[in-house]
């Protein structure tokens, strides 16, 4: 998540404002200096009807000028100011929430995880077990459940700190932080452990998604870091 495209982004959605500011711009200097007038622009009538319609225009740019003046110091400027602080406290987040990821894959083989991590190796790792598609169903001691419980609770809140701040942030990230909690082994992770049995048994190819799931969920997150 870049600074600047933060900025960029404001700008681009009052676009309007600043080409209208600019002209403004333009037209006071242009009544005031004649070598700044365009000819195409020059109407061919009374000099006294001219002045007097210049200066209508030209009171008029000023009134605009003067709102934009003032839309700044109300406005543009503590936004872009508000903007920046939330920008370093949900870089913050992001970064808290990879750190999450990390701490948990490290729980889990002794690895970081990324794209060209083997999840299979992950499982027999993870469950002391050889992979394979008929394998049994895999129990989730207390143990194992207590790091995959303190994983979602990070990245809920991490997910949560940073929609928000909805407002100050690329759509993009909002976007993306909505469909890491709204994905289907994501969901199914929380579900599972708010399951009040003791015993929770899990499918090997379901155990490999939920990995895939985590090593995803770093790999989006990683874009805005």
């Amino acid at each position: 998540m870049k600074q600047t495209s933060l900025y960029f982004n404001y700008f681009k959605k009052t676009f309007l404002i600043w080409i209208l500011f600019l002209i403004c711009i333009y037209i006071v200097c242009a009544c005031e200096f004649e070598s700044l007038r365009i000819n195409m622009f020059s109407v061919n009538k009374d000099i006294e009807l001219v002045n007097k319609t210049n200066k209508i225009i030209e009171n008029l740019s000023f009134s605009y000028i003067a709102g934009v003046i003032f839309f700044s110091l109300s406005d543009t400027i503590p936004f872009l100011r508000r903007k920046k602080i939330a920008y370093k406290n949900v870089k913050k987040s992001l970064s808290q929430m990879i750190d999450a990821i990390d701490d948990f894959s490290i729980s889990i083989n002794g690895c970081k995880w990324d794209e060209k991590t083997n999840t299979e190796i992950v499982f027999e790792d993870f469950s002391g077990g050889e992979y394979t598609k008929n394998a049994p169903q895999l129990r989730l001691t207390s143990d194992k459940t207590a790091l995959i419980n303190t994983l979602t609770k990070k990245i809920n809140f991490g997910a949560d700190f940073v929609l928000s701040h909805e407002l100050y942030i690329d759509t993009n990230l909002t976007n993306d932080m909505n469909k890491i909690k709204l994905n289907e082994n994501y969901l199914f992770i929380c579900t599972i452990l708010n399951n009040t049995n003791n015993d929770i048994y899990i499918a090997a190819d379901k155990v490999l998604a939920i990995f895939d799931n985590v090593i995803e969920i770093k790999r989006t997150i990683l874009k805005y870091v």
